[in-house]
C-alpha cells in the first residue's frame, strides 16, 4: 500500500501546479469520490504544511494518500 500511496503522490504533484488547496481536492476525489469535508480539509493542509518542498513534500502527500486508502470510505461502499 505505501508503494501505491507514494506513486499516487508523485502522479499528483507531477500534475497540480502547487496550490495545496486543489491538490487536496483532487486527491480526495481520486481516492472518495468526494470532495473532503472542512474537518479533514483543515486536518490534511496541518498535515502537508509543513512539508514545502523535496522529498518531505513527497513523503507528505505519501503519507495522506497512505491515510486515504486506508480510510472506511475507500474500502466500503455505501
Amino acid at each position: 500500500m505505501r508503494q501505491q500511496a507514494q506513486a499516487a503522490a508523485r502522479r499528483l504533484l507531477a500534475a497540480c501546479a502547487g496550490d495545496y488547496g486543489a491538490c487536496l481536492d483532487r486527491a480526495y476525489r481520486l481516492c472518495l469520490g468526494r470532495p473532503p469535508t472542512d474537518a479533514e480539509r483543515d486536518v490534511a493542509l496541518r498535515h502537508l504544511g509543513a512539508a514545502q518542498a523535496g522529498e518531505a513534500r513527497e513523503e507528505a502527500w505519501t503519507g495522506l494518500f497512505h491515510a486515504l486508502f486506508a480510510s472506511a470510505d475507500f474500502r466500503y461502499i455505501e
